[in-house]
């Protein structure tokens, strides 16, 4: 009997743990676009969820297939649009900013079992783009010490900032590089105030130079790329989001 206890309670925990893991957030974060489309789904009417789609950055297409950065990095065909949820009780909000520059913040479940949403990014919070460039016009942390092949900086916009994990954060960036189009970059940050001003800088749809360095074989930690930024700064290297508005 103690023994059918025990293998009881080990499988209860393992339960608990399981469902902790599978129904907790895996990611948190913002993304920036044009809100290209959003629709109310389901068939009863009030057992419906609002879903839309971003197009990321400025100017950007429907990607056409999967493709792999210079880097080696893998930009999955559903990076851009970026389809996401909402509950339906919000629908209005996101409704109201269909074809406009927009950010939103969203969480990601680690899995989908929700009956309603059709996406694991569930929308908390939206709003069109500012435009106004944050204060101050730049951010820096020490530059680390590398021993990787390349250091740099690239201009673009940032169209996505994210942070996953509940114990050891990760903050996470993704750059659309240049003026325009579907080349994106992602790279990583290791200070939580880079992190939050990160956010300020998406939030205006602005461009801005994103210098990094590559940690190359000094990577000793759980970030998602070995480019680590250090710096960034307003940009004029690109026009406007939306030239003439």
């Amino acid at each position: 009997m103690k023994y059918l206890l025990g293998v009881f309670s080990a499988l209860l925990i393992i339960a608990c743990g399981w469902l902790y893991y599978a129904l907790g957030d895996y990611s948190h974060g913002y993304r920036m676009g044009t809100l290209s489309s959003f629709e109310r789904r389901g068939y009863v009417p009030f057992l419906k969820s609002g879903e839309g789609q971003l197009l990321l950055g400025r100017e950007s297409s429907p990607l056409a297939a999967d493709y792999t950065t210079s880097d080696g990095f893998r930009v999955l065909k559903d990076f851009n649009p970026w389809r996401f949820s909402v509950n339906q009780g919000e629908s209005p909000e996101y409704e109201k900013l269909i074809g406009r520059q927009s950010w939103l913040e969203y969480r990601e479940h680690r899995y989908n079992l929700s009956l309603l949403r059709e996406t694991p990014y569930e929308a908390q919070n939206a709003g069109e783009i500012t435009r106004a460039a944050p204060a101050p016009p730049v951010y820096e942390v020490k530059k680390p010490m590398t021993l990787g092949r390349s250091e740099g900086v690239r201009a673009g916009r940032l169209v996505k900032v994210s942070t996953k994990g509940k114990v050891l954060n990760t903050w996470e960036i993704v750059l659309q590089v240049g003026d325009a189009g579907n080349q994106f970059k992602p790279m990583s940050i290791d200070d939580e105030g880079m992190y939050a001003y990160a956010i300020k800088w998406l939030k205006t749809g602005n461009a801005v130079n994103v210098h990094y360095v590559d940690k190359g074989v000094m990577k000793f930690d759980f970030n998602d790329t070995p480019y680590e930024v250090w710096k960034i700064e307003a940009s004029s290297a690109a026009g406007p989001l939306n030239p003439g508005k």
